[in-house]
């Protein structure tokens, strides 16, 4: 770099007072009319500074690799031009990334398709649900009834009148059977009268004692098993009420089920996630360019291993030039301002003289050999093809 001097011109120009003296003679001896006329001093001061800089591209980028790998393909070369967006080279393995991307697309396209589905039939599933719940408060009702049933007797009034006659009938025939067989009771026991008369009076007897422990049974409490399986049912009954309960008010409105929904929703979203990170996977091991330029160096070989964020290309815009200065000490950066005029010259051309304004001052400035030093960038107004990066230049900045 160039010593940090700045030239400073100071030009001044003065017009010293020009005195002209004339005398005339007068009739009254020592008497003189001097005349004399001073002009102001006028003074024209002009500021200029000098600084040292280099041309760059108006783009410029430093490309690397975010992962590592093997270099299969370089699809753009030293001083090729590239697109905004192409590939310049490319690492082995994309084969698997593609597959996972195929995958997860499919999985978006499904969930997708289930998310539109539950959109599209929610009122149907509503009025399932609403249906759910009028089945469940049936079950439920019945399951009251049954277990209301078992609280004091097995059998209702009617019931118990029907079982309590059936019983002094089968009584009375008893006592009836038993008078007849008392006539014939004398008799010999292979005496076919008598073994008749004994026939009717077994099969009475069975009669009232069956009556009789059914009406037992009408007029008792219930068994506790049944009492347990009557409360079983109410309560299973009770839940699933409550069940369809809840399912329903997760319906808003006429929109579909709400945990159903949330569930449809992050399955897509975990869908895209995938997708993205499978598409950013593939992009890295894709070198790409991020604006339209001139691949100016490569440091890439086919088949060699590449490390993470070391620098792999360098990309220009070789199209427009401007020009970076690292010159200006906080001493005279002071003096200069953004959209001031420049004029900048080129030690390679030296019939080539441009103007320019300033784009931008860098407000960090730097130690740079002990001075504090500020980085300028000049915008050209026009520009030259035989400008190249990195040339020398020279800009004097004017006020």
């Amino acid at each position: 770099m160039r010593q940090k001097g700045v030239k400073f011109t100071i030009f001044a120009t003065s017009l010293v007072a020009l005195i002209v003296l004339s005398g005339c003679g007068g009739s009254a001896a020592g008497q003189a009319t001097p005349t004399s006329d001073i002009l102001p001093p006028v003074t024209a001061d002009t500021f200029s500074v000098l600084a040292e800089g280099q041309v760059i591209p108006a783009q410029s980028a430093t490309l690397s690799f975010q992962t590592a790998g093997v270099v299969e393909t370089i699809l753009v070369g030293e001083g090729q031009a590239v697109k905004a967006g192409e590939p310049i080279a490319r690492l082995t393995g994309s084969e698997k990334f593609r597959a996972q991307m195929t995958a997860a697309e499919l999985e978006l396209i499904q969930a997708q398709q289930a998310l539109d589905t539950l959109n599209k039939t929610s009122a149907l599933a509503k009025a399932q649900a609403e249906l759910a719940l009028a089945q469940a408060q049936i079950e439920l009702q019945d399951a009251k009834e049954d277990r209301e049933k078992l609280q004091y007797r097995r059998a209702s009034d009617n019931t118990l009148d029907q079982i309590r006659a059936d019983y002094i009938l089968a009584k009375d025939n008893l006592d009836t059977v038993e008078e007849q067989f008392e006539g014939v009771a004398d008799r010999g026991e292979d005496d076919p009268i008598r073994a008749q008369a004994l026939s009717q009076l077994a099969a009475a007897r069975k009669a009232r004692d069956r009556a009789l422990y059914n009406l037992n049974y009408a007029l008792g409490l219930p068994d506790p098993e049944d009492v347990a399986e009557a409360e079983a049912r109410l309560q299973v009954a009770q839940q699933k009420v409550d069940e369809s309960q809840r399912t329903l008010d997760k319906f808003v409105n006429d929109g579909p089920n709400q945990d159903d929904l949330a569930l449809a929703e992050a399955r897509v979203n975990n869908a895209k996630a995938s997708v993205d990170a499978a598409q950013a996977a593939l992009s890295d091991l894709e070198l790409t360019a991020p604006f339209d330029g001139i691949v100016v160096s490569s440091n890439l070989k086919e088949g060699e291993y590449i490390t993470p964020g070391v620098p792999a290309v360098q990309l220009g815009n070789l199209t427009q030039w401007k020009v970076e200065t690292t010159d200006l000490t906080e001493l005279n950066v002071v003096d200069v301002q953004t959209g001031a005029p420049v004029k900048v010259t080129f030690d390679a051309i030296s019939d080539l003289e441009l103007t320019g304004t300033v784009e931008r001052i860098k407000p960090l400035g730097e130690n740079r050999q002990g001075d504090i030093t500020y980085t300028v960038l000049i915008n050209l107004d026009d520009q030259d093809e035989r400008l190249k990066w990195n040339m020398t230049a020279f800009v004097t900045f004017e006020r």
